[in-house]
């Protein structure tokens, strides 16, 4: 049973990805992610907030870390986006 659902859902597109509010929250993260290159890591290591949202993210200690961590969640932003986009491409083309 357990595969028989594996299969057909890997074939089902996948509409949490396509929710408004998680991409908004993805770029709401990217944002606070890229304005926390402009604090000082020495004075501001604080968490920040995430927009529209109860969550927020304890910054790094060097910059150095943060361009890092950005970096790493811009790539899988970037990867859920091809997955949307090729979802959206094969559901619409069928």
């Amino acid at each position: 049973m357990l595969v028989m659902y594996l299969f057909y859902g890997f074939f089902r597109f996948p509409h949490l990805l396509w929710s408004r509010s998680v991409l908004h929250t993805m770029l709401d993260v990217l944002e606070v992610l890229s304005t926390s290159l402009n604090t000082n890591p020495n004075v501001d290591n604080t968490a920040l907030p995430i927009p529209n949202t109860p969550y927020s993210i304890q910054l790094m200690d060097t910059m150095e870390a943060r361009e890092v961590f950005k970096i790493d969640f811009l790539t899988k932003n970037r990867n859920i986006s091809c997955i949307i986009i090729y979802w959206m491409y094969f559901q619409h083309r069928l």
